[in-house]
Protein backbone atom coordinates (compact mmCIF):
# COMPACT_ATOMS: atom_id res chain seq x y z
CA UNK A 1 0.00 0.00 0.00
CA UNK A 2 1.21 2.96 -0.61
CA UNK A 3 -0.13 6.74 0.98
CA UNK A 4 -0.05 10.08 0.55
CA UNK A 5 -1.53 12.78 2.00
CA UNK A 6 -1.95 16.17 1.72
CA UNK A 7 -0.15 19.26 3.74
CA UNK A 8 3.36 18.29 4.35
CA UNK A 9 3.51 15.48 1.71
CA UNK A 10 4.45 12.69 2.79
CA UNK A 11 5.38 8.95 0.83
CA UNK A 12 4.54 6.17 2.61
CA UNK A 13 4.91 2.48 1.96
CA UNK A 14 4.14 -0.50 3.49
CA UNK A 15 4.90 -3.59 1.69
CA UNK A 16 5.68 -7.01 3.52
CA UNK A 17 9.89 -7.71 3.10
CA UNK A 18 11.97 -6.39 0.56
CA UNK A 19 10.45 -4.14 -2.00
CA UNK A 20 10.94 -5.96 -5.08
CA UNK A 21 11.71 -4.57 -8.89
CA UNK A 22 8.57 -3.25 -9.93
CA UNK A 23 7.56 -2.12 -6.19
CA UNK A 24 10.65 0.02 -6.86
CA UNK A 25 9.95 1.05 -9.99
CA UNK A 26 6.20 2.48 -8.77
CA UNK A 27 7.91 3.88 -5.76
CA UNK A 28 10.07 5.90 -8.01
CA UNK A 29 7.15 6.85 -10.61
CA UNK A 30 5.03 8.16 -7.45
CA UNK A 31 7.55 9.90 -5.74
CA UNK A 32 8.63 11.87 -9.36
CA UNK A 33 4.83 12.65 -9.77
CA UNK A 34 4.90 14.14 -6.02
CA UNK A 35 8.18 16.80 -6.85
CA UNK A 36 7.15 17.72 -9.67
CA UNK A 37 3.75 19.16 -7.94
CA UNK A 38 5.33 19.57 -4.51
CA UNK A 39 8.90 21.20 -3.07
CA UNK A 40 9.63 18.61 -0.51
CA UNK A 41 8.74 14.96 -0.04
CA UNK A 42 9.18 12.95 2.98
CA UNK A 43 9.40 9.33 2.37
CA UNK A 44 9.14 7.21 5.75
CA UNK A 45 8.61 3.08 5.95
CA UNK A 46 5.55 2.34 7.56
CA UNK A 47 7.14 -0.30 9.79
CA UNK A 48 10.78 0.89 10.33
CA UNK A 49 12.31 -1.48 8.23
CA UNK A 50 14.86 1.16 6.61
CA UNK A 51 12.82 0.74 3.11
CA UNK A 52 12.27 4.48 2.71
CA UNK A 53 16.18 4.57 2.24
CA UNK A 54 16.39 1.84 -0.59
CA UNK A 55 13.50 3.76 -2.02
CA UNK A 56 15.28 7.24 -1.95
CA UNK A 57 18.44 5.64 -3.23
CA UNK A 58 16.37 4.08 -6.20
CA UNK A 59 14.86 7.45 -7.00
CA UNK A 60 18.47 9.05 -6.75
CA UNK A 61 19.52 6.45 -9.44
CA UNK A 62 16.67 7.08 -11.38
CA UNK A 63 16.26 10.71 -11.32
CA UNK A 64 19.19 12.32 -9.16
CA UNK A 65 22.07 11.51 -11.85
CA UNK A 66 23.67 8.66 -9.15
CA UNK A 67 25.13 5.77 -11.12
CA UNK A 68 25.66 3.59 -8.39
CA UNK A 69 23.45 2.91 -5.46
CA UNK A 70 26.61 3.36 -3.09
CA UNK A 71 26.95 6.60 -4.66
CA UNK A 72 22.80 7.22 -3.56
CA UNK A 73 23.43 5.76 -0.23
CA UNK A 74 26.76 8.01 0.80
CA UNK A 75 24.46 11.07 -0.51
CA UNK A 76 21.59 10.01 1.89
CA UNK A 77 24.22 9.58 4.52
CA UNK A 78 25.17 13.13 4.27
CA UNK A 79 21.92 14.55 4.43
CA UNK A 80 20.79 12.10 7.13
CA UNK A 81 23.92 11.19 8.97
Amino acid sequence: MLAVRTGPTVFSQLWSGEPDLAQLKEAVYRLTQLKHSHDTVLVCCALGLSRSATIAAAWLMSEGGFQTAQQAIAHIRTQRP
